[in-house]
């Protein structure tokens, strides 16, 4: 039992570890001002999915907090010791890093989102 609660968070950090870094948002891109406004409007729109899908990351990111720290209660509870507590403080210190990564994906796509949206009004795009 002991080894079992312990072991949760030692997965969710090796998961963590493993998974794919996602792509680095730059606001402005070269080209930006020469796309037409449908690519421009079709860019927008992959800003908002950015956003969405940052945002439940993040929301996951907490959950899997609270749920390592339950893990490493429990296991302390069952004798964990110090084992219990590394691997608890391994295991948040993963989903720290993935909610900052994913309020700093959410605060890049809003800014791109919004440049965006000034170049669209720009071109006096959907005017037509």
């Amino acid at each position: 039992m002991k080894s079992a609660i312990i072991t949760l968070p030692l997965l969710f950090l090796a998961h963590s570890a493993l998974a794919e870094a996602p792509a680095v948002i730059h606001i402005t891109q070269p080209g930006d001002g020469q796309m037409s406004c449908e690519e421009i409007s079709t860019e927008i729109a992959t800003m908002d999915t950015v956003i969405t899908e940052a945002e439940s990351s993040k929301s996951a990111s907490n959950l899997a907090g609270i749920g390592a720290s339950i893990a490493g209660h429990f296991a302390g509870l069952a004798g964990g010791g110090i084992g219990a507590a590394v691997a608890t403080n391994g295991a948040n210190a993963v989903v720290n890093n993935n909610k900052q990564s994913a309020e700093e994906r959410i605060d890049a796509a809003k800014q791109r989102r919004t440049m965006l949206m000034g170049i669209y009004a720009g071109k006096s795009c959907g005017s037509e």
